[in-house]
């Protein structure tokens, strides 16, 4: 059996690992037509190309005077948006979806460009929220791009993900724990952990290559209420910066661990059941796409003990539903309802009286419509636990992998008891 220091130095190798090569493309591509010219202009901030499109400004100056039709890619998504503009004595400008007809349909009508750009801002950031919401909710669908939804990095997922490492997958009982009169595998009174994780993600989408960083950290506070029952205060913090695009994501969730069947000399086996629930908001200015949602779960973790190996199984069944908010001037509506099943199997091992290592899969999958509709988890760890459960420290990594989407990522958690 390897030291633990040569598992840590292992694991860190293998998690550092870059799953994507060098920066690919922008977000958005506008692709202009004007009689006889064409312009491809590229960007990461939505409203700032829309502004510069519709007041002719920077690559767009040519355009002055003329009419002309712009397609824009969204995220990979070609012809998301269409914008068919007529500059004159009248500024028009029609507004539509080819990618998913119907979805939005509009014509504005100006007084110069400033005055139909305002409109068009104002659409997209408020007045236009239900439409706009749906026509995100349907790139969430196509495209790795969304922010709330569909794929591995967004927030239904990256909830999913922080829930079920805490409570669908506990951690290895060490040989102390073990060796206890009444080893109870996790029954910590008052306290205080972080977990975190971060690295980099990796997906195409019609030949458009769509890189980025994912970071979450995670301060927990448990509460004993009674001998097999646990009160815990989880603020989840996420981050993400897709391409040239930053997401913000924070969450307030409750969980009651139970400990069903109780681990001791006498009996192998180990079952917590944990009911919880939350709000998530999550928001990026220059996607023009975010939100709140409301959240609940139910995990489950049942393990068995054999000499001096554990073997543990983790299934998670988790719900995300929308809620329309208002913030600085942007009304965000995520038209959002998800629902979420990972399980898991992990083997443990124990290395010494207070280490332990271990290697674990796990299958992901949406249960409505979504860009990456499954995928799986593999990873592994080490970590420490001192004395009494006093404290303890974690370091691990794992990739999530999935037809067109790849991702790897160093985690890592410590924590003590008050």
């Amino acid at each position: 059996m390897p030291k633990p220091k040569q598992l840590l130095k292992l694991i860190v190798a293998l998690s550092i690992l870059s799953v994507a090569a060098a920066r690919a493309s922008d977000l958005f591509q506008v692709d202009v037509v004007s009689g006889t010219s064409r312009i491809d202009v590229g960007g990461n901030t939505l409203i700032d190309l829309t502004q510069q499109l519709i007041n002719n400004t920077g690559q767009f100056s040519s355009l002055q005077g003329q009419s002309y039709t712009a397609a824009l890619n969204y995220g990979g998504v070609p012809n998301a948006l269409n914008f068919a503009v007529t500059q004159g004595v009248q500024y028009t400008a029609k507004l539509t979806t080819p990618f998913d007809p119907g979805l939005i349909n509009r014509t504005f009508t100006g007084t110069s460009q400033s005055d139909l750009y305002n409109q068009i801002k104002d659409y997209l950031k408020s007045s236009g929220s239900s439409d706009f919401a749906k026509f995100l909710a349907a790139i969430g669908k196509d495209s790795p791009a969304g922010v709330v939804d569909g794929n591995p990095h967004a927030s239904t997922a990256n909830s999913a993900n922080v829930s079920f490492f805490q409570y669908a997958f506990a951690p290895t009982q060490t040989q102390e724990e073990s060796d206890a009169p009444e080893s109870s595998g996790n029954t910590s009174s008052t306290g205080l952990a972080f977990t975190a994780d971060g690295g980099q993600f990796s997906s195409k989408v019609n030949g458009t290559k769509i890189t980025g960083d994912n970071y979450s950290f995670s301060p927990m506070m448990p509460f004993r209420l009674a001998d097999r029952v646990r009160l815990e205060v989880t603020l989840p913090l996420d981050y993400t910066k897709i391409e040239g695009a930053n997401e913000f994501g924070i969450g307030l969730q409750l969980a009651l661990p139970v400990l069903v069947v109780k681990h001791t000399k006498d009996n192998p086996w180990t079952w917590q059941l944990t009911p919880s629930g939350g709000a998530l908001a999550s928001g990026s200015e220059e996607l023009v796409a975010g939100g709140v949602l409301g959240d609940g779960a139910l995990a489950s973790y049942t393990s068995y003990r054999w000499n001096k190996w554990e073997f543990g199984m983790g299934n998670a069944f988790s719900f995300y539903r929308g809620i329309k908010i208002t913030v600085g001037g942007y009304s965000f509506d995520p038209d959002v309802s998800q629902e979420i099943v990972k399980n898991g199997l992990k083997v443990g091992r124990q290395l010494g009286k207070h280490w332990y290592a271990e290697l674990y899969a796990i299958d992901t999958e949406f249960i409505e419509a979504a860009y990456t509709p499954r995928y799986t988890t593999l990873g592994g760890g080490v970590g420490y636990r001192g004395s009494k459960k006093k404290g303890f420290l974690m370091i691990g990594g794992y990739t999530d992998l999935a037809p067109g989407y790849s991702a790897a990522k160093l985690q890592f958690g410590t924590g003590w008891k008050f």
